[in-house]
């Protein structure tokens, strides 16, 4: 089970990583036909601006996901380190499952949300704004499941967790 889920979020994570690497590659693209557009051509091309945004909201997502699977947010564990080492485990554990849970619950509600405004079309872009708030279950089944994977290989081997 654990081999499973590690391998799942091996992949997914490298999926993250190559949509963040396009996406970077896609704002700087559309930033930088924006300046073109507007010193060179005398006006600004109003696509530039609509697809940076959207761009910006999925790779702040997928960003998130990955500081979650790499352990790169900001932890403040001052008082957690203040106690015995086996309450910390325990807590730890409690965390990891609260995360999955929270991404179980951006998963069914952004998905109820991006339903909802999928046939609304984007001003400029008339992509379905759908797409843009699908961002938001994507991020909450990243994060259960690298939540998940993390609860698993503490369990797995508990000196990692203490």
């Amino acid at each position: 089970m654990v081999k499973i889920v590690k391998q799942t979020a091996d992949l997914v994570e490298k999926l993250c990583v190559a949509l963040c690497i396009l996406l970077t590659a896609l704002i700087t693209f559309a930033a930088f036909m924006q300046v073109f557009s507007r010193f060179a051509l005398g006006g600004a091309w109003k696509w530039t601006d609509e697809a940076s945004r959207y761009c910006l909201v999925w790779l702040t997502m997928l960003g998130a996901a990955l500081g979650v699977r790499r352990h790169a947010h900001l932890a403040i564990d001052l008082v957690l380190k203040a106690l015995p080492q086996r309450l910390q485990m325990w807590i730890e554990h409690l965390i990891l499952l609260c995360s999955a849970l929270f991404g179980a619950v951006l998963v069914y509600t952004g998905y109820q949300l991006s339903s909802t405004v999928m046939g609304q079309k984007s001003a400029v872009l008339g992509l379905p704004m759908g797409m843009v708030y699908l961002a938001v279950p994507v991020f909450g089944l990243f994060l259960a499941l690298f939540s998940l994977e993390e609860f698993c290989e503490r369990l797995a081997s508990p000196k990692k967790g203490a």
